[in-house]
């Protein structure tokens, strides 16, 4: 059986203008495209909100807060640079870089990695696991997100972003 991707036609960033674009579903939403369907959610009538959002984001979408989302996101993107199968991105999807191309990384793009390999050390096992599952589910084809799971990437994001916030503390008390 040839596996599919699971995709999702919306109307994304053209208001009054039909133009549907396919995105790929994946279990953690770009947070651009999350912030572009809130926006949208606020435009429709109270009814009709709930049911539009709920359609379109995902489980792990709707438990984490956006600093959480986004951090999970960082770290996802700083897993496949390492890989070296990804692209050095600004989260908003406008500029990406191929690292597999030979082309070299800024130095902000080295400064989030040298971050994310701090934080990488701090982190339990178990925290590693969820979140090496969740990146290996946003490159696979097929993929089910359960209640635990969702609520083990929810105790992942809050590790990681606490480990996070208190080595930027102790860079910034030393810088």
């Amino acid at each position: 059986m040839k596996a599919t991707r699971n995709m999702q036609f919306d109307n994304i960033a053209t208001p009054g203008a039909p133009v549907w674009r396919g995105r790929r579903c994946v279990p953690l939403t770009c947070h651009d495209v999350r912030m572009e369907l809130v926006a949208q959610a606020a435009e429709l009538p109270e009814h009709e909100r709930v049911r539009y959002l709920s359609e379109r984001l995902t489980g792990i979408d709707k438990a984490l807060t956006d600093d959480e989302a986004l951090g999970v996101e960082c770290w996802l993107d700083c897993e496949e640079i390492l890989q070296g199968r990804a692209a050095s991105s600004d989260f908003n999807g406008s500029s990406r870089v191929s690292a597999s191309r030979g082309m070299t990384l800024s130095d902000d793009d080295m400064d989030m990695l040298k971050m994310h390999a701090a934080v990488k050390k701090r982190l339990a096992p178990h925290h590693l696991r969820t979140l090496a599952v969740l990146g290996a589910m946003m490159q696979g084809r097929d993929w089910l997100v359960t209640g635990p799971f969702i609520s083990q990437v929810q105790s992942a994001a809050k590790a990681l972003g606490r480990i996070h916030a208190g080595l930027q503390n102790a860079l910034d008390r030393v810088g």
